[in-house]
């Protein structure tokens, strides 16, 4: 449908204590778009060392909100503090200070264009 997506988030098992509790995802492309239709995983893992500079991007592992705590959520770092904390602006507008570096992470995009009979599955 026209102007429909889904906002970024993290998809887990209801009740779970734990973070990356899914076992596996799969896609399979129904059809091909001519335009849109892309599926794009905005923090997969990465092995680039994080520097612990502003405007420097990571994913962070809460939005320090009692809802969230599970998964990660990309942004960039705003401040760095004496302590060695981060305060972190995430890209959907929120934001979170004093984050602990132990729970920052560096990050990689994909972005996924579909085309019928195709299939994707992550681990």
């Amino acid at each position: 449908w026209r102007d429909e997506f889904f906002r970024n988030h993290v998809d887990v098992l209801s009740g779970t204590d734990f973070l990356e509790n899914r076992i596996a995802t799969l896609f399979v492309y129904l059809n091909d778009c001519e335009a849109g239709g892309e599926t794009r995983f905005l923090s997969l893992p990465s092995q680039r060392s994080l520097e612990y500079a502003v405007g420097e991007k990571v994913c962070c592992l809460s939005t320090g909100r009692d809802v969230d705590g599970e998964g990660d959520y990309p942004g960039v770092i705003r401040a760095v503090l004496e302590d060695g904390s981060v305060d972190v602006d995430f890209d959907d507008g929120d934001e979170v200070a004093r984050v602990p570096r132990s729970a920052v992470r560096a990050y990689e995009t994909l972005e996924v264009k579909p085309a019928q009979g195709m299939g994707v599955l992550f681990f």
